[in-house]
């Protein structure tokens, strides 16, 4: 903020849909991330648009990028699925959205429908995506209204002690 560098609103996206889908899917692929940002974009274009499908509109591209985002979701779950097998009973779950969602069951020992398992995917993709960018415009406000929360803030992540944990993961981001 202090450089007076702007930084256009997808790069904020694309840094935000990062942060989320390491923390929610474990890994970080550039290249699915950026073609993930450009289907997202569009498909929240839709919400704009009037409520009508016209040929080459925005509700039309709306649709037809859910359709890509959920071949991308597929791609994911089979990738998931093919290094994950299911846990065997009496081992923790794993941990990230995608091995939980994948391997959830219901009451009566029955997995998500895949319509189901898109459905979640796709509201966590948003929720996380919209709510993880919004934050950080709130938050670098706040740090710019407030120098000594940011000063604060900085001794403590130069402080932490990541142990046995990858210090390479804040790269990733």
């Amino acid at each position: 903020s202090a450089s007076e560098d702007w930084q256009p609103a997808r790069e904020w996206a694309l840094l935000a849909l990062r942060v989320f889908y390491v923390c929610a899917f474990g890994d970080a692929d550039e290249e699915r991330l950026d073609k993930l940002t450009r289907l997202f974009e569009r498909f929240i274009d839709g919400y704009r648009a009037l409520p009508f499908k016209f040929p080459g509109g925005h509700l039309e591209r709306a649709h037809k990028s859910k359709k890509e985002l959920f071949k991308i979701f597929r791609g994911m779950i089979d990738e998931f699925k093919a290094h994950n097998p299911p846990p065997v009973k009496g081992q923790p779950p794993y941990k990230s959205v995608l091995g939980r969602l994948c391997y959830a069951v219901d009451d009566d020992g029955k997995t998500l429908t895949e319509e189901v398992l898109m459905d979640n995917l796709l509201l966590f993709l948003f929720a996380g995506f919209d709510t993880t960018k919004g934050s950080y415009g709130a938050i670098f406000h706040f740090l710019e209204a407030h120098p000594h929360a940011l000063e604060a803030l900085l001794e403590e992540v130069q402080s932490l002690d990541l142990g046995e944990e990858d210090p390479d993961v804040v790269d990733q981001l």
